[in-house]
């Protein structure tokens, strides 16, 4: 999983999961190096990222954003809009929003995240290959609570197949722990 907090609050949090589907090629889906992102208050958040010169790539990006209000308004990777797959809120300190584009440009540039307000945010980016280009992402699912449980799942099973989880926490001294039922 890849974990990342607004910061705010207490007591809050989120969790969206993928499955994505591997190519027409039958290779396994395989994962760049993730890059996270932690921004303060403004409307606009920039970070680069490096997406590898693999075949049938994915690019998802998760941004956890301080209040349940602010929105994202767009983002771009190397200038390319990104589509967003999720949007997210609990209570009313957190929004979270998943964004995703098939086939990125290969090499390092930026992603560039625009708010509709000033916000705090902390944004994980993380490009997979040997995804199906025409259906990368066969089901999604999201879940939200209060306290030290987390869950959402999604069933079914797909040859060479993979799931993404993104988990938001509220504070830097909570320890994200997986239970018995999920592998990484």
């Amino acid at each position: 999983y890849y974990d990342g907090s607004a910061g705010l609050g207490s007591g809050n949090g989120g969790k969206h999961i993928f499955r994505t589907s591997s190519s027409a090629g039958g290779g396994v889906v395989g994962y760049d190096t993730p890059t996270t992102y932690r921004g303060a208050s403004s409307a606009t958040h920039t970070y680069a990222h490096t997406v590898d010169t693999n075949n049938s790539r994915l690019l998802l990006v998760n941004v956890f954003i301080g209040d349940n209000t602010t929105t994202i308004s767009s983002i771009t990777y190397g200038g390319v809009a990104l589509t967003q797959r999720l949007r997210r809120t609990q209570g009313t300190v957190i929004g979270n929003e998943v964004w995703y584009l098939v086939a990125p440009t290969s090499g390092t540039a930026n992603v560039v995240i625009t708010l509709s307000g000033s916000q705090s945010v902390r944004s994980n980016a993380i490009s997979a290959y040997n995804v199906k280009q025409d259906t990368p992402i066969l089901a999604s699912d999201s879940n939200a609570g209060y306290g030290t449980s987390a869950f959402v799942s999604i069933t079914g099973t797909t040859v060479n197949s993979s799931v993404i989880d993104f988990l938001a926490k509220q504070t830097d001294t909570e320890t994200p722990t997986q239970d018995g039922t999920q592998t990484t």
